[in-house]
């Protein structure tokens, strides 16, 4: 397990990660929602035991990440910006990784190098950018760590690239325990992927929750009256979204599903809906709660 205890990153005096705590299960895809700046790549580079911390501390299996070698030989990070060597080619660098990672699956590389159609002997250099995230996804799965960081995993994928790749990871964390943490700009990526999702801003957590298919404390409803409704007669209410249509209003609703369904139903609506809520509605809503919403930009 993973633990982020309360842990600040400060660079030239600014804080880019502020007393954020989290917890990762082993076994398991930790996803990551945060707008651009928000400090996603900061926090996986601390995880990996990158930076010093200027506050509070990373643990794996309750030991701190910074200068762990026995952590950092169980763990693959894959950048936002892919490292391989200059002019070398895909089988060069699995050659490289090979001397350095002592849990080396050469089944798992060929398998990849088949469902991931590169040219192993080309220069990783003249691949385009989905093709360079692909060869180093090889590699990292073929490293088989305990822990794989992925930073916008799916950026440059296809759509049947990135199907390719959470089938992949699925089978992986079927087949060896081992524990993904993966940023995307891609809300919608998360829906069938993560186990746990935390959005994060300004270097903070705003929120973290099991992506277990419900929306937890927000509550998407659709109610009609005999009469067109009022804005005020929900002000008792946490809304976080309204919509009115005639007598039609569509809301959005920060608390317990139960109570505010009894409160709802309260009111004495001609009828009440309650509506699915996507992952993508929650990441809008928390962020705009956040002060970080469209009607702010623009």
């Amino acid at each position: 397990m993973i633990s982020v205890a309360s842990f600040t990153k400060k660079f030239d005096g600014r804080p880019a990660l502020d007393n954020i705590s989290l917890n990762i299960s082993d076994n398991s895809v930790y996803g990551l929602l945060g707008s651009n700046g928000s400090g996603k790549s900061t926090l996986l580079r601390s995880i990996a035991g990158v930076y010093t911390p200027d506050g509070g501390d990373i643990l794996a299996d309750g030991k701190t990440v910074f200068k762990n070698l026995e952590f950092k030989n169980s763990l693959f990070f894959v950048s936002d910006e892919p490292f391989y060597f200059a002019q070398s080619s895909l089988t060069e660098m699995s050659g490289f990784y090979k001397k350095f990672y002592t849990g080396w699956n050469e089944n798992t590389y060929r398998r990849l190098c088949e469902v991931f159609p590169l040219d192993a002997s080309a220069r990783i250099a003249g691949f385009s950018k989905g093709m360079k995230r692909q060869a180093l996804i090889i590699l990292s799965l073929s490293c088989s760590p305990r822990y794989l960081l992925l930073d916008e995993a799916f950026d440059g994928l296809d759509p049947v690239m990135r199907s390719a790749l959470k089938k992949v990871i699925a089978e992986k964390i079927a087949d060896s325990s081992m524990t993904v943490i993966v940023t995307s700009h891609n809300v919608g990526e998360f829906e069938n992927l993560c186990d746990t999702v935390a959005i994060i801003h300004k270097g903070r957590k705003v929120l973290e929750r099991e992506n277990s298919g419900d929306a937890g404390n927000i509550v998407k409803a659709q109610l009609a009256f005999a009469a067109e409704p009022d804005a005020g007669m929900f002000r008792d209410f946490d809304v976080l979204n309204f919509e009115m249509r005639g007598r039609l209003a569509t809301l959005t609703i920060r608390g317990g599903f139960g109570e505010t369904q009894a409160r709802l139903e309260a009111m004495n609506p001609l009828f009440l809906d309650i509506l699915p809520t996507t992952l993508e509605e929650i990441f809008i809503y928390e962020m705009e709660a956040a002060g970080y919403g469209a009607s702010k930009l623009i």
